[in-house]
C-alpha cells in the first residue's frame, strides 16, 4: 500500500508498542470487510459499507474497539485517515460496482483536507480505479461537534470532487435534526436504537415515520441500519425506507456476495408494490 506508507512514514520513526493501534497501521495488520446495502424496492445491492478490522489474533478485533483505542493513544486522526485508504484500496482491488461507504468522524473529516488534501484523495481514487461518485463519506459523532460550519465546508469540498455525504446515527433529537438541516446530507442513516425492534414498538414506528417524511421533503435517501430480523425488515420496508443493511441482509465480508440472500429477498418481495419516486444521492449507477 504505497500511498499509505508514504503518508504515515513521518509517524513511525521511533519504535511503537507491539499492541498499539499505531503499530497495527504501520505493520499493515488491518483489513477491510464490506457489508451490503440493499434497495428495499428491487432487492438489489446498491453498495457496501467498509468496516476496517484487525487481523486475527489481536485483542482489538472490531472497528469501534480500534477507534476507542486510537483515541486513548491520541492517534484517532491518523487511524481514521488510514482507514479511508484501507477501504478504498480494498475496494479498488476487487473492482466492484456500486457505492462504497466509508465511516469517518466529524472531527476527522474536517481534518481530512488539511492532512490528506483533496488532491491526495483524488490521486488515491485514480490509483485504485475508483470513480469519486462511488464514494460516500459517512459522518459519525456529529451531534455534539462544535465546529459545524467547518464540517459543512469540508463536506462540500468532498462533494465538489464528486463524492457523496451521508449522516450516520440519525435520531429524532434536536442535535441530530440541527446537523441534518445544516449539513444537508445526500443520505441519512437511522440510529440502530430506532430500527431494532421497530416492528413491535409504536413509538419508534412514529418517529421513523416522521423522519421518512422529512427526508422525502429534503430530497434525502434514507437507510436503516442494524436490521437483524424479518419482522423489522418488513416494518421498515412498509414505512417507506429506501435502503437497509444488517446481518439479516448480509454480514460484512472481505469478498462479499453480489446477490442478496434468499431469506431477505423473500421478505422484501412480500406484497411488493413500487413507490412513485425513489431518491438516490448523486449516483449515476442504476440498480
Amino acid at each position: 500500500m504505497k500511498s499509505l506508507s508514504s503518508y504515515f512514514q513521518r509517524l513511525f520513526a521511533a519504535p511503537l508498542p507491539a499492541d498499539s493501534v499505531a503499530e497495527l497501521v504501520r505493520s499493515r495488520r488491518l483489513n477491510a470487510a464490506f457489508q451490503p446495502i440493499i434497495n428495499l424496492q428491487t432487492a438489489n445491492i446498491r453498495g457496501h459499507e467498509a468496516f476496517v478490522r484487525c487481523s486475527a489474533g489481536h485483542a482489538l478485533s472490531q472497528g469501534h474497539e480500534l477507534l476507542q483505542a486510537a483515541k486513548q493513544e491520541r492517534f484517532q486522526r491518523d487511524f481514521e485517515l488510514a482507514c479511508v485508504e484501507y477501504a478504498i484500496v480494498g475496494w479498488g482491488r476487487q473492482h466492484r460496482q456500486g457505492q462504497l461507504f466509508i465511516n469517518i468522524t466529524a472531527r476527522s473529516l474536517v481534518q481530512l483536507e488539511s492532512e490528506m488534501g483533496p488532491g491526495r484523495l483524488s490521486q488515491l481514487l485514480e490509483e485504485q480505479c475508483v470513480p469519486a461518485p462511488r464514494i460516500v463519506f459517512e459522518i459519525t459523532e456529529h451531534s455534539n461537534f462544535d465546529r459545524l460550519p467547518e464540517l459543512v465546508v469540508a463536506a462540500n469540498r468532498l462533494r465538489s470532487l464528486g463524492a457523496s455525504i451521508a449522516m450516520d446515527d440519525v435520531k429524532g433529537s434536536e442535535g441530530s435534526l440541527h446537523v441534518w438541516l445544516q449539513l444537508v446530507p445526500d443520505l441519512v442513516k437511522l440510529d440502530k436504537r430506532l430500527t431494532t425492534g421497530v416492528h413491535q414498538d409504536p413509538v419508534k414506528h412514529r418517529v421513523i415515520q416522521s423522519l421518512v417524511k422529512l427526508a422525502a421533503k429534503c430530497g434525502n435517501t434514507m437507510v436503516a441500519k442494524s436490521v437483524e430480523t424479518a419482522d423489522d425488515l418488513r416494518a421498515l420496508r412498509d414505512l417507506g425506507i429506501d435502503f437497509a443493511q444488517g446481518y439479516f441482509l448480509g454480514s460484512p465480508d472481505a469478498s462479499p456476495n453480489d446477490l442478496l440472500n434468499q431469506r431477505a429477498r423473500g421478505v422484501i418481495s412480500e406484497n411488493w408494490a413500487p413507490r412513485k419516486k425513489e431518491y438516490w444521492f448523486n449516483a449515476p449507477y442504476s440498480v
